[in-house]
């Protein structure tokens, strides 16, 4: 029989297990469904921004309290009506139906997995910079950001991949491995050297210029593929100092409203906007969002180096001049 500490671990592992499955999820399956059932872009990845906003604005108001078992339910029994007559009949309406419950379901997930106080739940998604004035922040704050159009292009990439080989499944895995392997090798080499922390912007603003230079080095949907693969690596380094530091915005926030507005409005606008902007460039737009984060993580480092520059040759200016 299973100690009590055992089967707490393995209830937590089953509830991160979840959340991860309807996080992915939810790209792929809520942004195939809009796909189908609304015509552009925009209204295809409608689902996907409403499936955001209900589960950031679910986060932001349960404060860390867990959602009661009739909410769940009604969540789950939304959910699987919504996603069969988006299957079955292609309802707009269902699809969206589908979303909502999603979004309540993904708000529980994370809270039984142990990082539902005040996190968002795609973690690290939404989270605004530590400070407007600190350059160190950016880095990490554009690759939190970089999730965005990489996973909102997962339910389309079969069409952009299958010129160079690339399944949508293959494409999936790829983005996967990219997001979590990397970063569970750099945290065991942490481990191992603790005096080489990962904590450092430059881990990240490397990760993030590589995948420009990646999009130089190669043509068309290749360069996209590696742009989007050493992002998401990037990602995961970022994601990994938040789990690092347990620490949330949200719970350092003392205003609701500007929680809302970051957990919820923000990523399911910026979904739109991305929709909006493919609709009109295709995979061009794609790319220029993922170039402009680079160059914002790129740009946030260099400031970051040459504070700390400075910084350090203040004491010599001083004893040079006394």
């Amino acid at each position: 029989m299973a100690s009590p500490p055992l089967e707490s671990s393995l209830a937590r592992a089953g509830a991160i297990a979840f959340a991860w499955a309807l996080f992915v999820g939810g790209w792929l399956v809520l942004g195939a469904l809009g796909r189908s059932t609304t015509p552009l872009w925009f209204a295809g990845l409608g689902p996907v921004a409403a499936w955001l906003a209900v589960a950031g604005a679910a986060t932001v108001f349960a404060r860390g309290r867990a959602p009661s078992r009739d909410v769940v339910a009604a969540a789950a029994a939304l959910t699987l009506v919504g996603l069969a007559s988006g299957i079955e009949w292609g309802s707009g309406l269902g699809t969206f139906a589908a979303a909502t419950g999603w979004g309540v379901l993904s708000c529980a997930a994370t809270w039984r997995a142990g990082v539902g106080d005040g996190a968002a739940f795609a973690p690290g998604c939404a989270s605004p910079p530590r400070a407007l004035d600190d350059p160190a922040a950016w880095p990490a704050f554009g690759a939190r950001w970089a999730m965005l159009p990489m996973m909102a292009a997962l339910a389309v990439q079969s069409d952009w991949c299958a010129g160079i080989g690339v399944t949508a499944g293959q494409g999936v895995a790829l983005h996967l491995a990219a997001m979590l392997a990397p970063v569970c090798l750099l945290r065991g080499w942490h481990l191992l050297r603790p005096r080489h922390s990962i904590q450092s912007p430059l881990w990240i603003a490397v990760f993030m210029a590589a995948g420009v230079a990646a999009l130089l080095a190669l043509p068309g949907v290749r360069g996209w593929m590696a742009m989007s693969l050493l992002h998401a690596v990037a990602w995961g380094v970022a994601w990994s100092q938040d789990a690092a530091t347990a620490s949330t915005f949200a719970s350092r926030r003392a205003g609701r409203d500007l929680d809302f507005a970051w957990f919820a409005l923000a990523p399911a606008a910026a979904v739109l906007a991305l929709g909006a902007a493919i609709a009109v460039f295709g995979l061009d737009g794609l790319i220029a969002v993922h170039v402009g984060l680079g160059a914002l993580s790129l740009a946030g480092a260099a400031a970051w180096i040459a504070t700390d520059v400075w910084r350090h040759a203040q004491p010599e200016q001083e004893e040079t001049l006394s």
